[in-house]
């Protein structure tokens, strides 16, 4: 299980102050689930109170005139389940060959992760893009089909599944004079 709930702190609240006037701040990688953890002691975004933690280090930044972004960041197959409880996620189930990653226990080797995108599917998708191409372009819907593996939400794997595109609706004409 998790070490911490993965909150931010008061003292990020007074590092991201000290530094607010440097311009646009972009905070650490944030997990947004908890399979998403790639290390311990880490702040996530995804529950009520982690939300709530970092309501006091935007405010800090925001009283000295800053402005603060958070960088989302999943940690795929360099999570791990000394971590997190729960085997890792990525697009595909190969294990990072010889890599250690940090745990609250110290240092293990990266397990293998649950692949994310069968290969089949991932080759389906892609044996049609030509067709897909053709007919995108027809109606200006973007030429590449979005991968699913790079969008993360807060759900039980981090990851969102990407619906397919769907028609644009048609307009309704204006009326002219």
């Amino acid at each position: 299980m998790p070490l911490v709930p993965g909150l931010a702190t008061t003292s990020m609240a007074t590092y991201y102050a000290q530094r607010a006037t440097a311009g646009l701040i972009i905070t650490e990688g944030v997990h947004p689930s908890l399979v998403g953890q790639s290390n311990p002691l880490t702040p996530g975004l995804y529950t009520p109170a982690q939300v709530d933690s970092w309501r006091q280090v935007t405010s800090a930044v925001h009283t000295v005139g800053g402005r603060i972004f958070a960088q989302i960041m999943h940690g795929g197959r360099i999570s791990h389940p000394g971590t997190t409880g729960r085997q890792p996620v990525a697009p595909s189930a190969v294990a990072p060959r010889g890599v250690h990653v940090f745990t609250p226990t110290g240092p293990q080797l990266a397990s293998t992760p649950r692949a994310r995108c069968p290969p089949m599917r991932w080759r389906a998708r892609w044996s049609r893009s030509r067709q897909q191409r053709e007919a995108r372009s027809r109606v200006d819907l973007p030429l590449a089909i979005a991968d699913e593996a790079t969008y993360y939400t807060g759900g039980d794997d981090g990851y969102l599944t990407c619906p397919p595109y769907a028609q644009p609706r048609a307009t309704a004409a204006t009326p002219t004079d």
